[in-house]
């Protein structure tokens, strides 16, 4: 059975960097939900540009509070579209949308020392 990699983990700890390195040892595809993420959030009702607009108005942490339940509706339909391959997520998503997923999950915690795969 096909199983697809994540990388969880907060911004900045090397989630993409060791994504494409699994991808080039797997051969799976390496697929970032960033890139291929606005259609999803505009089909969830909170698009790229409705972000922006609140970022202007009501500031950053308010832009990704409304921006969280977009992005927790794109990642069964990312998965889905995408099976079979190497994907990372920030970990503040993947906690309640994919508990009963067959993914393999690795979290990816910078250390003072390189990284730290758990």
């Amino acid at each position: 059975m096909n199983h697809s990699i994540i990388l969880i983990g907060p911004a900045c700890t090397g989630k993409s960097t060791q994504a494409k390195l699994l991808s080039q040892a797997t051969g799976k595809i390496w697929v970032c939900l960033d890139h291929i993420a606005a259609k999803y959030y505009r089909e969830a009702g909170y698009g790229i540009e409705d972000f922006k607009k609140v970022k202007e108005e009501e500031g950053l942490l308010k832009a990704y509070m409304k921006l969280f339940p977009s992005l927790a509706y794109s990642v069964p339909i990312a998965l889905k579209e995408h099976p079979d391959c190497i994907m990372e997520f920030l970990k503040n998503i993947l906690r309640q949308v994919l508990q009963n997923s067959s993914c393999i999950y690795i979290y990816c915690n910078l250390t003072k020392y390189g990284f730290d795969l758990n």
